[in-house]
C-alpha cells in the first residue's frame, strides 16, 4: 500500500502487475489506460485493475493525490468490480484518510486502531 502526491507531469509508463491493483484518487484528475481502454478518474473515484493487464496512469489536469494497494489474492472475487471507475463513499474516504496518516507518520501509532478504541464505527471497505 502506498500514498503519493504527484506533480502535474505525473505519468507512469505502460506496465503490468501479476496481482489486483486498487487505485483510489483523492485529488486531481487521472487518465488510467488499461489495455486498450482509457478511464477518466476524478476526485473520490477508484478503479481496480485486474492482474496482468497493461496499465498507465497519467495526470489529466490537476496534480493527483492517490492511494494504491496491491492484492496478491487471485481468488478474492474482485473480477466483477473491474469494469471501470467506482465512486468512493464518504466512509471509505474517511478510512483512506486514516490509512494515509499511518503511511505518512507511522511512529504516531495506528490511527485506525485509535479510532476503534475511541468507540467510533469503522466500516469495512464497501468494495470488498
Amino acid at each position: 500500500m502506498a500514498y503519493r502526491e504527484a506533480e502535474s507531469s505525473y505519468h507512469t509508463a505502460l506496465h503490468s502487475h501479476n496481482c489486483y491493483q486498487f487505485y483510489g484518487l483523492l485529488r486531481g484528475n487521472v487518465d488510467m489506460q488499461i489495455d486498450d481502454r482509457t478511464h477518466e478518474l476524478g476526485p473520490g473515484q477508484c478503479i481496480i485493475v485486474p492482474p496482468d493487464l497493461m496499465r498507465a496512469p497519467s495526470c489529466a489536469g490537476r496534480a493527483p493525490r492517490y492511494l494504491i494497494a496491491m492484492f496478491d489474492i487471485h481468488d478474492f472475487g474482485f473480477k466483477h468490480l473491474c469494469d471501470g471507475p467506482m465512486i468512493l463513499t464518504e466512509a471509505m474516504l474517511a478510512q483512506m484518510d486514516l490509512l494515509i496518516s499511518d503511511l505518512q507518520e507511522p511512529d504516531l501509532g495506528n490511527a485506525l486502531q485509535a479510532t476503534q478504541k475511541r468507540g467510533a464505527a469503522v466500516s469495512k471497505c464497501p468494495l470488498l
